[in-house]
């Protein structure tokens, strides 16, 4: 056992010594990946989604108060504009604003939400 002790020293230095070099290789592939993917992400992020669907658990009132948040104005009578809204009983009326989606811009578009207790009625678009 004695003889082959040497042997083994040996072929542990080997393997430790070719882990190290697997190690360091996929280090600098990681980092030099990353280094370029750095600014790829978008800096900023401008709001958390809101999703308008019938049947999604959200009142008048929180539908209301997402609005303000987001910058719609409460207006009393006619929309006029793009970011304003009306909230009548169980309804909301509002004149979405322009977005941009991809390459292509959606326009302004008036909408009416329609509320059934908690939920959201299945909507239509105003024409």
């Amino acid at each position: 056992m004695r003889r082959f002790l040497p042997f083994f020293l040996l072929l542990a230095a080997l393997g430790f010594l070719a882990f190290a070099v697997l190690v360091y290789h996929s280090d600098y592939t990681v980092r030099a990946r990353f280094v370029t993917a750095r600014w790829v992400a978008p800096a900023q992020v401008f709001s958390a989604p809101l999703e308008l669907h019938a049947g999604a658990p959200l009142s008048a009132e929180q539908l209301a108060a997402a609005l303000r948040r987001l910058g719609y104005r409460e207006v009393g009578s006619g929309l006029d504009r793009a970011g304003e809204f009306r909230r009548a009983g169980n309804e909301v009326r509002l004149v979405r604003r322009a977005f941009a989606i991809g390459d292509q811009q959606e326009p302004p578009r008036a909408l009416i939400v329609s509320h059934r207790g908690q939920q959201i009625r299945p909507g239509r678009a105003k024409p």
